[in-house]
């Protein structure tokens, strides 16, 4: 994953060894994280984070390297919103931390607060989502009954913008 300022990649080895490798020439990778199979990295859009999506999910500083927890009971996938929000997934009616948004299978998607751990939001039965660019709204893909559904909802006040079943 490249830096928001290009001038570093975030790689992480089938090991589960992360380096952090400057792309000025002659630089040496430094070492980030270590602890289990990353399947999937992403970097805060302010570059001060790193999120390891594996067995188990991590979040580290970008500098340091230095852990930074992740609340219990979340699971993978997990991403970070366009304004720097995090999101994850979560079995339902459990809290999570980070202005996460958290879904699965039987989960419920919740945004917290990415600084306090604060719940802001809780949207139920979602299973998938993405975030629009501008970070206010975003698109909720459910299970309803034997079929799907796909709402876009605004992060801000919670309303539904708009709603579709999906065939399967």
């Amino acid at each position: 994953t490249l830096t928001p300022d290009g001038g570093a990649v975030v790689i992480a080895q089938q090991n589960g060894n992360v380096f952090v490798q400057e792309t000025t020439p002659g630089a040496k990778p430094r070492p980030l994280a270590s602890g289990g199979p990353v399947s999937r990295l992403a970097l805060s859009p302010d570059g001060q984070r790193v999120l390891l999506n594996g067995n188990p999910s991590r979040l580290v500083e970008f500098d340091t390297g230095n852990p930074i927890p992740l609340p219990p009971g979340v699971d993978s996938p997990l991403d970070f919103a366009p304004d720097g929000r995090l999101v994850g997934s979560a079995p339902r009616q459990q809290s999570l931390f980070g202005r996460l948004v958290s879904g699965g299978g039987g989960a419920d998607l919740i945004l917290h607060d990415g600084k306090t751990g604060r719940e802001e939001r809780r949207f139920e039965g979602g299973v998938s989502w993405a975030f629009h660019p501008d970070g206010d709204r975003m698109a909720v893909g459910e299970r309803v009954g034997l079929g799907n559904r796909v709402r876009v909802l605004s992060l801000r006040s919670g309303e539904e913008k708009f709603a579709a079943p999906v065939d399967r």
